[in-house]
């Protein structure tokens, strides 16, 4: 029985002179040292907003043997979306959404949605899909996030009818909702995805679960969290067996 190991992780490297976390810059080498020594052969990572750092992980990992699917629209500052998807199986088509709905800071950027098609053994074409919803903010307005995070889960519901009903697919990435949340779980139901049977911790500051991996197919699959002071969210990764 071969296993695959999957990666999601919010990285949290926007640029240093709006990161109110940290200075990426002085934690990428760990990050990425992380990342490879994760030993996934899928890795789907969120905030890759630091240009320098993003050309850095890209690097790093097509010296790993990864193919790699991310997004070139980018301003004079940084990246607009942030995500990356790295894979050591073959990439057969790649596509790109935007959230046309978004708000606060967010309006700044532009999160959305990528979806890469690879070719897995025993599993044959499988779409991998990596997304960043809407964050909550600092200012007490929590409600306007929520209110529109549940527009991008509509935004969602309508992308993914462009692939075929018996795809198989992983859906994957920093959802910004708690396990319990209603909404979200009411988008896995309608795509038939399955998450993680009990709440895993990955956003520790406030002790919840924002970050997911779930699959529209049955496998046998084990979760885990890597604890790291690298970023403000653990990763998460899942191992299936096919």
């Amino acid at each position: 029985m071969k296993s695959i190991r999957i990666m999601t992780w919010n990285i949290c490297c926007l640029p240093r002179s709006v990161n109110i976390y940290h200075n990426p810059h002085n934690v990428i080498d760990k990050i990425i040292n992380q990342i490879i020594n994760s030993k996934c052969e899928i890795i789907k990572l969120q905030e890759v907003f630091d240009l320098e750092i993003k050309n850095k992980i890209i690097k790093e990992l097509e010296k790993e043997k990864y193919n790699i699917h991310t997004t070139t629209k980018k301003n004079n500052y940084m990246s607009t979306d942030g995500q990356l998807t790295a894979t050591k199986y073959e990439i057969i088509s790649k596509k790109n959404y935007f959230y046309k709905n978004n708000t606060s800071f967010e309006i700044l950027v532009e999160k959305g949605i990528i979806s890469t098609q690879v070719k897995i053994p025993k599993l044959g074409n499988v779409y991998l899909h990596n997304t960043h919803l809407q964050a909550s903010n600092f200012y007490g307005l929590d409600f306007l996030c929520k209110r529109y995070r549940d527009y991008q889960h509509q935004e969602c519901i309508d992308y993914l009818k462009e692939f075929p009903e018996d795809s198989k697919q992983i859906f994957s990435g920093d959802l910004n909702d708690d396990f319990s949340d209603k909404d979200l779980n009411k988008m896995f139901k309608i795509y038939n995805y399955k998450k993680n049977k009990n709440k895993i911790i990955t956003f520790p500051s406030n002790k919840t679960q924002l970050d997911y991996i779930v699959f529209n197919f049955d496998c046998d699959k084990e979760y885990k969290k890597e604890e790291n002071e690298n970023s403000d969210h653990y990763a998460l990764i899942s191992k299936i067996n096919i």
